[in-house]
Formats: C-alpha cells, sequence, structure tokens
C-alpha cells in the first residue's frame, strides 16, 4: 500500500514561492527568449540552443509545460489529496525533464565555447535555494524562528533601499543586474523544485507500486510524445536556422561611413573570422550598441526596422564608395550616434563596456568574434 507523503511546503509562504518561480519567472524567459536569436548561420552549437529556446519552437513543448505547471498548480493546492493521482504526478515528472532541457539550452546559450564556467555556473545557481533553506532552518533552530524571520525582513528591507538608491545614481544597474540574475537563474532553479518535488514523490509512491502496467503505459506514453514534440521542433529550428543569412551582414551605411579618411572618422583596420579586412570607428561601435539593445528591449520593432533598413542599406552603401563621400556619411550620422549612445547611456551603464567588445574594438585588434555590422 502506498504510504502518505508531503511532497512540497507545508508551509503557505512556501507553495506560494514554488507556484511564483515556476510560473513568473518561466513566463518572462520565454517573453524575452527572441532577443537571444542568431543573426546569422555562424555554425556555432549557441546559436542552435538559442533558437530551441525561441518562442517558435517553444510552441511544441507548450503542452508539456503547461501539464506540469497545472499538475505542481494541485500539488500546492492540496497536497494530500492530488500526490495521490498518477496523472498528477506524471505531469510533476515531466517537468524535471523539461526543467533539465531548458537549463542544458541556457547554458550551452552561454557557454560560448567554454562550458567550464557555464557548468559551475549552474551548479552554483542550483545549490543557492538549497543552501539558503539549510541556513534558514539552521540559524532558526539555533535563534528561534521568530528571530530569523524579522532578521530576514530586515535585511531584505535593508538591502532593497540600497538597491534603490544605487539604482536612483547609476541609472539602475544594480536593478538591471538583479533582474538578469533572476532570469538566468529561473531554469536552474525550476529545476531546483522540479528534482525535490519529483523525489519525493517517487520515494513515497512509484517505488512503492511501480509495476502497475497503466502507469508503466502512461509514462511511455509521455516519452512517445515527448520525442515528438522535439522531432517538429529541431524540424522549425533547422527552417528558422536556414532562413537567417549566410554571412554577417555588411557594407551598410555605418560600415561604409568608417571607410572614409582614417584621420577624419577615427577608424583602424580589423579582420573578420573569414579573414576579409575592414575599418571600424567609434561610431560604428555605437551604432550598433544600440541596434543591439534595441533587439533586447523590443524585438518586433528592431524586426520591422531592420528589414526595411536590409532594403536600402546596402544600395545607400554601395554610393559611398570614395573617402569623401563616406566623411560625408560620417558627418549625416553623428545626429543619430549622438541621440542614440545618450540615450543608451542613461539608461545601460555599462553600454561602453559592451561596445568595447564589439568587433575586437580596441584600435590595434587585429581579430573580432563575426557579429553583423550595421
Amino acid at each position: 500500500m502506498e504510504k502518505e507523503t508531503w511532497p512540497v511546503p507545508r508551509s503557505v509562504g512556501g507553495r506560494v514561492l514554488y507556484a511564483l518561480v515556476t510560473t513568473v519567472l518561466p513566463a518572462a524567459c520565454f517573453l524575452l527568449a527572441d532577443a537571444l536569436k542568431p543573426e546569422w548561420q555562424s555554425g556555432r552549437l549557441a546559436d542552435y540552443a538559442a533558437l530551441l529556446l525561441g518562442p517558435s519552437v517553444t510552441l511544441f513543448f507548450a503542452p508539456f509545460l503547461a501539464y506540469a505547471v497545472v499538475c505542481l498548480i494541485l500539488l500546492l493546492i492540496a497536497p494530500r489529496r492530488f500526490a495521490r493521482l498518477f496523472v498528477v504526478r506524471l505531469g510533476i515528472y515531466g517537468g524535471f525533464f523539461l526543467a533539465l532541457q531548458y537549463a542544458v539550452l541556457l547554458g550551452i546559450v552561454f557557454s560560448e565555447g567554454k562550458p567550464v564556467l557555464p557548468i559551475l555556473g549552474g551548479i552554483a545557481l542550483c545549490a543557492l535555494p538549497p543552501a539558503a533553506a539549510w541556513l534558514y532552518n539552521l540559524a532558526g533552530r539555533k535563534l528561534g524562528a521568530v528571530v530569523v524571520r524579522w532578521a530576514v525582513l530586515v535585511a531584505a528591507g535593508l538591502g532593497a533601499v540600497l538597491i534603490g538608491a544605487a539604482s536612483a545614481l547609476s541609472h539602475g544597474a544594480p536593478i538591471t543586474l538583479l533582474l538578469v540574475l533572476l532570469l538566468a537563474g529561473a531554469p536552474f532553479w525550476c529545476l531546483d523544485i522540479a528534482a525535490i518535488v519529483s523525489y519525493r514523490l517517487l520515494t513515497g509512491y512509484e517505488l512503492q507500486g511501480w509495476r502497475a502496467a497503466w502507469r508503466i503505459g502512461g509514462a511511455a506514453a509521455w516519452l512517445a510524445a515527448f520525442g515528438a514534440a522535439w522531432r517538429f521542433a529541431m524540424a522549425r529550428m533547422w527552417e528558422e536556422y536556414a532562413a537567417l543569412p549566410l554571412y554577417p551582414l555588411e557594407c551598410y551605411v555605418a560600415t561604409a561611413a568608417a571607410n572614409g579618411h582614417p584621420g577624419f572618422v577615427r577608424s583602424w583596420p580589423v579582420v573578420d573570422s573569414a579573414g576579409r579586412p575592414f575599418r571600424v570607428n567609434r561610431q560604428l561601435l555605437r551604432l550598433k550598441c544600440a541596434e543591439l539593445a534595441l533587439r533586447a528591449a523590443w524585438p518586433a520593432g528592431h524586426r520591422r526596422l531592420r528589414r526595411a533598413y536590409d532594403a536600402v542599406g546596402p544600395r545607400l552603401a554601395r554610393r559611398l564608395r570614395r573617402p569623401l563621400l563616406a566623411d560625408a556619411a560620417y558627418l549625416f550620422l553623428k545626429p543619430a550616434e549622438w541621440g542614440s549612445w545618450a540615450v543608451l547611456r542613461a539608461l545601460w551603464p555599462e553600454a561602453a563596456e559592451m561596445a568595447g567588445r564589439l568587433y575586437g574594438a580596441s584600435p590595434g585588434t587585429s581579430r573580432f568574434v563575426p557579429t553583423s555590422k550595421s
């Protein structure tokens, strides 16, 4: 006979926290996933993973995600009642595989060919909640639960005040960093919750009577459907990848303007990964950085503007082959450069650092990581 188990926190606050972490944070991640879409067919593993995180591919996994979330919510509302139902437990087990899938894909996206740091970062993010819970419980046993709760509330209040003050002085940098950490940690914290709840359900129910044929059949049906979803997702990913440009977009106005007289436009030479030389200057870096920021903040608007620019940009750039015409284009783009850069620096203080990493930005740098030109 299956023994009764309690797979979720007994406190209402703990259950609310579980619900928020597994619904709000992943939803925010999916809304922003389109910003990770690659710009051209670079062949990097990270680009394939980014496409698999995109909204059009995620649609194939949406039924599985909805099923897992509904089952977890039911379990949080009435643990004793719904933990006995295998159809609910199966949704929780599926949620573990989904969380693992997205954690691995996100780690690949941020790996940039160096997997050690993302692996260590993922382990740290997964270990953070259990470590915090262990310290909280230990402090509660040593100092008393009431004292620890008040200490946590006071610390949280002071932290909020400090973050607010620092954000006011630095144009929101601490809040931006906090939001990035929350979104980056979402798949790993969902994985934590799914692993803990799944383990408790497995030990409390499945290991007590796993030989039931209908349970095995249900698990097999879920795995078969999940495999089919992956097949369609991979096909859609390849379609989107094939639709990307074969090479970085080039010969556009800001790039052409950088080919003016070097002393006037203040440009320097770099070489791309295919060995092709071209020139860059601070104007090109700033405009490209502004485009990337627009793409991250407003993907739909960026796509519309980019389509319009792709239609006219190459033809304009081809008319700027003479240095004097490139100098004129450089002056013509100055208002756009100054305006976009002022707004970007006000909203994102780290913009200068970001621009410094584009195209091997420092004068004298001879190679760069391929990125589309403006």
